[in-house]
């Protein structure tokens, strides 16, 4: 494969965002009206789509092709991570004011806008308030809490989502045929909840799979990715459901000994419990599920996140009846 797979699957239509329905329907609507307005804004996690969106939206605003490997001299885009100093902003607060040398919008895209800094924010302040006719800017950003409150009420604010395991593992199937790459489901299913509700690192991962010129089945991605083998996470659970205090510790040693990182055992556990409650709610160990799940939680702000994920798995692992009494 000559590019990487998330560049060469890189959306370039609208239609073509994965799993931002309600703004691609938005967006589309008010194109067809004329100018979806001089500012947007737009938040949401990492590899979701914002910055592809943002590019076809300046290509289709102008009424021009977006071709991955071109770009109009009229659509700039700026990261605030390496260029949000404040003479880097008055640069831009000049050049602005000059009609485009291409197109019909004058496009600035910048990217992380939260990097920006406080005195490079109010230079842009004042050009989003009275800006020129035929400039647009699309800011986008995946800490919208760092913008400030006068940035963002002078633009419309679109905020994305995580792209949910199912779509990822579609998406992934999907691209997978067309490189035929010779994967099974689980490893699929496995890539979409590690990628953490980003498009993008999904990609990466399997990338870097396919480069291993062999099948890819579950296994292949646990040893990769170092998780902790699915049946080991579903015996834990097992034992955990039931209070075996004995098969509790056993399993647990064993997964600590093939040295697995016990965040990643935690989210590994949190997202086989959150799919078997989803799965069946009236399973009799429903409350005592719940109940771990809300505990394991705490084990991704812990300090020390492997006593805590210790802490959690023995508070849970007495017989129901033992809890109650000490609870």
């Amino acid at each position: 494969m000559s590019l990487v797979l998330y560049r060469k699957y890189r959306p370039k239509k609208l239609e073509e965002i994965v799993a931002q329905a309600p703004i691609v329907k938005t967006l589309s609507a008010a194109l067809e009206k004329g100018l979806p307005g001089h500012a947007l804004l737009l938040t949401g996690p990492r590899g979701v789509g914002k910055t592809s969106l943002a590019r076809i939206l300046a290509h289709r605003i102008n009424g021009v092709e977006y071709k991955l490997d071109e770009t109009p001299l009229d659509i700039i885009e700026i990261d605030a991570a390496s260029s949000g100093r404040i003479d880097e902003v008055r640069d831009l607060r000049e050049k602005v004011k000059l009609a485009p040398l291409q197109l019909k919008y004058k496009v600035y895209i910048i990217d992380e806008v939260h990097m920006l800094t406080k005195e490079a924010f109010n230079a842009l302040l004042k050009t989003l308030e009275e800006p020129p006719e035929h400039a647009v800017f699309i800011l986008a950003t995946t800490e919208a809490h760092k913008v400030p409150a006068t940035i963002a009420s002078r633009c419309q604010h679109f905020a994305f989502k995580a792209v949910p395991v199912e779509e990822l593992r579609r998406h992934l199937e999907n691209i997978a045929k067309q490189e035929k790459v010779d994967i099974d489901e689980a490893a699929l299913q496995l890539l979409a909840q590690h990628a953490g509700g980003s498009l993008r690192d999904a990609l990466s991962l399997l990338d870097q799979l396919t480069s291993l010129d062999k099948k890819i089945d579950g296994g292949l991605v646990e040893e990769i990715l170092g998780l902790p083998p699915t049946e080991m996470v579903a015996g834990l659970l097992e034992s955990l459901a039931v209070g075996n205090l004995k098969g509790v510790v056993e399993r647990y040693r064993k997964i600590e000994a093939l040295g697995v990182d016990p965040v990643v055992l935690a989210e590994r556990l949190t997202s086989g419990l959150r799919d078997g409650l989803q799965a069946n709610p009236h399973d009799e160990y429903y409350g005592r599920k719940l109940d771990l799940l809300e505990d394991l939680l705490d084990v991704f702000g812990a300090r020390q996140p492997h006593a805590a994920l210790e802490i959690a798995l023995l508070k849970h692992s007495r017989p129901a009846k033992e809890r109650g009494n000490a609870d």
